[in-house]
């Protein structure tokens, strides 16, 4: 009996097969709401079954790889499966000062970093 070999034209790069996304929530944005039914409708017709969507949060404490399993585009509707999913110690951060400003570490991968007037700031306390 002839040992069975594999349909070369099912065997493809990854680039070809799929595609990569990364998805960064906003603060006050959980895993759940990602996932929830209509999350991505304005986006859905970028998506094809198979597709990879990486999520993190926006301080970097919690990471995620989802599965792209169902694809709408005309009702703009997907379905995300979880394939991994881990929770990440937060970075330590520090505010430090230079020349009159205060330099903040906002805690949010995108933003990175907020720089604060000192003279706008002299009431806070």
């Amino acid at each position: 009996m002839k040992k069975a070999l594999a349909d070369l034209k099912r065997f493809v790069g990854a680039s070809f097969a799929r595609c990569e996304w990364s998805y960064t929530m906003r603060p006050e944005e959980t895993i759940a709401d990602v996932k929830s039914d209509g999350f991505f409708k304005q986006i859905a017709a970028k998506f094809t079954m198979g597709d990879l969507v990486e999520v993190r949060s926006a301080d970097l404490t919690f990471w995620s790889l989802l599965m792209v399993v169902a694809s709408d585009h005309i009702a703009a509707h997907i379905e995300l499966r979880t394939l991994i999913e881990t929770e990440l110690e937060a970075a330590e951060r520090k505010d430090f000062e230079a020349d009159g400003y205060r330099i903040e570490d906002t805690g949010d991968v995108l933003r990175r970093l907020a720089v604060v007037r000192k003279a706008d700031n002299l009431g806070a306390a």
